[in-house]
């Protein structure tokens, strides 16, 4: 089986506000393939949790605040725990830049980095997906701005690799949008490992899920007979 080059990433943040300068509390990344049937690479996710007490600069939305306090008990402990062993919002983000690394050196099917890479991996990540481009991927390029830094997958015209979730799903007919959630909720609730909403690596399977679901229907109702 020859080995494969390319991945794209799903990123999720959790936090503590709405803006796009908001305190960070988790980074949440899940390797995985956007074609209807590719993988979704679960066990290689990574979760980086954040101290706030690293981000004084960045803003807390009061009801943002009240709305954590209305989660689900599941995901006000993953929050809790993960807190025990967050880290600085400057080591956070040295985190996310060897996530790549992390993944082509640790998968099989996949050709392992070369020691003289000075990428970390990007230039072999094929797309970068978020819910919404316009806060994910936003707060995380201020939260890079902030330590005088270009977020490593907008390097060298890379931006154009960022994609969003809500535009691909956007261009399915109301039908096809009802399909969509009524087939990636079945699938959740037939897994084995239920699902935590808020749980920002369980929000990027998800995520990655409904893209391979979004890309199924598309070809399905939209490619000629």
């Amino acid at each position: 089986m020859s080995l494969k080059e390319k991945v794209s990433l799903m990123i999720d943040i959790e936090t503590l506000g709405t803006a796009t300068d908001a305190v960070i509390l988790s980074i949440g990344i899940v390797p995985f393939e956007p074609k209807p049937d590719g993988e979704i690479y679960e066990s290689k996710g990574r979760q980086i949790f954040v101290t706030p007490d690293s981000q004084k600069s960045r803003s807390v939305t009061t009801g943002t605040v009240g709305w954590w306090l209305r989660q689900s008990s599941d995901a006000q402990k993953r929050m809790a725990n993960g807190m025990d062993r967050a880290v600085s919002l400057t080591y956070a983000l040295e985190m996310l830049d060897t996530a790549p690394m992390y993944f082509f050196n640790c998968h099989r099917d996949y050709h392992p980095l070369s020691s003289t890479d000075e990428n970390r991996g990007w230039n072999r990540i094929d797309q970068v997906w978020a819910n919404g481009t316009t806060f994910d991927i936003s707060n995380l390029a201020t939260a890079y701005e902030s330590q005088g830094r270009v977020p490593i997958w907008a390097k060298d015209g890379g931006f154009r690799k960022v994609r969003c979730q809500r535009t691909l799903t956007g261009a399915l007919g109301d039908v096809e949008q009802d399909l969509l959630r009524l087939n990636v909720s079945q699938w959740a609730e037939e897994r084995t490992m239920k699902l935590v909403p808020h749980d920002a690596v369980d929000d990027c399977i998800y995520q990655c899920k409904v893209i391979q679901e979004a890309n199924r229907l598309l070809r399905q109702y939209r490619e000629p007979a």
